[in-house]
This record gives C-alpha cells, sequence and structure tokens, in this order.
C-alpha cells in the first residue's frame, strides 16, 4: 500500500499553496450590519468579498461551517440556516430552522465523511447532539438525553472524522460525544495546571490532535497547546506568548501546511502547529471588501482526503483495499479483535469478532451502492473508523 501513501503525500504537498488561498469567511459591515462571503489571503491579510450584495444582517455566533462537497458555506441567522455559493456568493437556501427538543441548533460542523451537518440543540430542555437537513431546515435529535446543561457560549466545536466524535466545551470540560448514539464517549475536566484557559480547540485531521489557544489574564499571555481529549491534559507548544489577545471569532487549521488561525485584533494570524511559533500576522486589508470585519472562518477545501488507508499517526497500523469496491475489501492490521460494518443511519450492518488475525476480507456484494464506515479493534484495545465506499 506505499503507492497510496504516496499520491496522498504528493496530493497534500500540491494543495499546501492553495489551500492557503482557500480560508473562507465572512466579511461584516459595523454600521450597516451588512454581510458577505468573502475569503482571505493568509499571507497578505487581504479580504475579498466573494457575494456581490449582503447574504444577511447578523449571524449566530460561531454557527458556521462549509460542504466542500457542494460548495456551499452555511451559517445560521435570524432561526434560518443560510446556504451560499462558494463560487458566486449569492444565497443558494435559507430555511427555517425547526427543532423538535430544544429551541435552537447552533455550533454546527459538516461531516466530510458522512456528508451531514452535526451540531448543538440547546436551550431550556438542556444539550442535545443533532443533525440538521440543510435543504428543509429540519433537525433530527440524536441524543436520547440531555448531555450537559449548556454549552460554552464562545467555545467552538469540532469534529474527529477519524473516530467521528462531536466535541464541544461545557462546565470546563472537553466533552466528546459519539454520532451515531449521541451518547458521551469521555468529558475530562480541562487542565488548568499551566494555563487558565484553554479555548478554540480544533481538531487536525492530519494529525489526529486538538490544538487551541491556552490563556492567562494575568499576566495577559497566549500560547499555542494540544489538549489529550481523553485525560484533558494540555501540552504548551509555544515557547514564548504569541500576545496577550485573541478574539473568539473563530479559529481553524490547515493540515496542508500545518498551520492554526485565529484572530488577534485585526491581525490575522498564523501559527505553526509543531513549533507553536507566529509564522503569518498581517493586517486585515478590506480594500477589495465591503466588511469592516473578518470572522466565522473556515477551510473551504476537502480535507477528508487525508484519512488515507495508511494513517501516519493513526495507533491501529490499518490497510484496506480496494476502497471503492464493487465487491469486497481485505483488511489489513495487527491482531484484529472485531469487525463492524455501519451505514450512515448508524444501523450496523455487519459484525464479527475475530481470534486476533491479520487480514480479514469482508464481502459487500450484498450491500446496496453507498457509503458506510467500517470500525475495527485490536487485541490492546485500540480502534479505528474508516470510510468505505461501495460502488
Amino acid at each position: 500500500m506505499e503507492k497510496i501513501t504516496f499520491l496522498v503525500a504528493v496530493f497534500s504537498i500540491s494543495l499546501m499553496s492553495f489551500g492557503q488561498n482557500s480560508i473562507l469567511g465572512l466579511s461584516r459591515s459595523g454600521e450597516n450590519s451588512e454581510i458577505y462571503l468573502a475569503n482571505i489571503n493568509a499571507s497578505s491579510g487581504e479580504v475579498n468579498d466573494i457575494s456581490p450584495a449582503s447574504t444577511s444582517t447578523n449571524i449566530e455566533n460561531l454557527s458556521f461551517t462549509v460542504d466542500p462537497d457542494q460548495d456551499i458555506y452555511y451559517y445560521a441567522s435570524d432561526n434560518k440556516l443560510i446556504g451560499v455559493d462558494t463560487n458566486t456568493g449569492l444565497v443558494v437556501s435559507q430555511p427555517t430552522i425547526s427543532t423538535p427538543t430544544s429551541e435552537r441548533f447552533v455550533k454546527f460542523k459538516y461531516n466530510e465523511v458522512t456528508q451531514e451537518i452535526y451540531g448543538l440543540e440547546t436551550g431550556a430542555n438542556g444539550v442535545y447532539l443533532a443533525k440538521i437537513n440543510p435543504t428543509n431546515g429540519n433537525v433530527t435529535t440524536i441524543s436520547n438525553a440531555s448531555i450537559a446543561d449548556f454549552i460554552s457560549f464562545n467555545g467552538e466545536t469540532t469534529l474527529d472524522l477519524a473516530n467521528q466524535l462531536f466535541y464541544f466545551v461545557s462546565e470546563g470540560k472537553l466533552i466528546s460525544v459519539d454520532l451515531v448514539t449521541g451518547q458521551i464517549v469521555n468529558d475530562p475536566i480541562i487542565d488548568t495546571t499551566e494555563i487558565a484557559y484553554f479555548d478554540n480547540i480544533i481538531y487536525n485531521v492530519y494529525d489526529s490532535n486538538f490544538y487551541g489557544i491556552g490563556r492567562n489574564p494575568s499576566p495577559a499571555e497566549t500560547f499555542l497547546g494540544t489538549i489529550d481529549p481523553m485525560t484533558g491534559e494540555v501540552t504548551i507548544i509555544s515557547q514564548a506568548s504569541l500576545g496577550n489577545v485573541f478574539n473568539l471569532s473563530g479559529a481553524m487549521i490547515n493540515p496542508f501546511s500545518n498551520t492554526y488561525h485565529y484572530m488577534k485584533n485585526d491581525e490575522f494570524m498564523g501559527v505553526d502547529i509543531n513549533t507553536g511559533e507566529e509564522v503569518t500576522s498581517p493586517d486585515l486589508s478590506f480594500t477589495n471588501s465591503n466588511g469592516e470585519y473578518f470572522e466565522h472562518f473556515y477551510l473551504g477545501i476537502q480535507t477528508e482526503t487525508l484519512l488515507s488507508n495508511q494513517n501516519i499517526d493513526d495507533p491501529v497500523n490499518l490497510e484496506i483495499y480496494p476502497n471503492p469496491t464493487q465487491d469486497f475489501i481485505t483488511i489489513n492490521a495487527q491482531s484484529l479483535t472485531q469487525i463492524s460494518l455501519f451505514d450512515l443511519t448508524g444501523k450496523q450492518v455487519f459484525s464479527k469478532k475475530t481470534d486476533s488475525i491479520n487480514e480479514f476480507r469482508l464481502d459487500l456484494i450484498d450491500k446496496v451502492s453507498g457509503v458506510y464506515l467500517l470500525k475495527i479493534e485490536t487485541l490492546n484495545g485500540e480502534s479505528s473508523v474508516r470510510k468505505i465506499i461501495k460502488k
């Protein structure tokens, strides 16, 4: 399978510069509260409006995502899910959001594996994992009981594409929720040994780590760091403070350039995720924009391709081929003990316990064409989830 790994590596390198110019966000005017879909050049800070006219007058805080498969940027405004074509900047849909369990649907993220939008229903009844149909605005509750009393207002949410988990922060805890069952998988208290707060937590599809900004109020300082989603332990990467402030208006990782982006006042910050050092910090320029602010930004290209059949940092050394397939796949991994297959509704369509084998052939000839999630478990307790495409 070295050929597959090589192709993914070439693909990643070829997209490094492209990814830098594919950061989508919303430019907003202060006086008229007009909002435009825009992109930003991460090196120069130049904001360029894509929308020829304002798409709305407000946005729900940190409730936005990008569907790179359909080229649509989604955000919530006045209880509507606004869909904007990322090529033309025109509104293509704006259904009213209809929630069955709680009052609001917020903090949503697009899942490239299942091609669905997951988020949180929140209100007086508690917090529930849910997903939304972007065509009609109907929300489907996944959790059968509340998973938190409330969510952090300024906290980011993020998706672990490899393990299909939704993460959010509540009451100082990093909570992970299974996308299929809607149940809490883990909820460690966020470590505050070195920093007082850890915000803007983002999953990096390339190395499967969770990055964020650690901050202290006195003295005021900020650092790039990582957090262990199992224990809540925070590890600071930056050797020196990146500044005394940062904006809670969104953050993102470009996995093709290993850069963590966030706003610091009017600077569009780029920090190397390996060294924690600032690599870019241009002032925003609105020469080609009607806005005065740029926020709620998101990488507008596919990253799921980095979930290759041989991920360098995946704890399971797993190979799956051929994928896509018409009839069967071969699974190679050390000491396989459990193999499960799910369709995109979460229904288990195959399950088999195995006697610590290293290879398994899974027959899919009787399965309908579509996308499936394969979960494997090994003798030492490690697991991995991969997308399988049946032609």
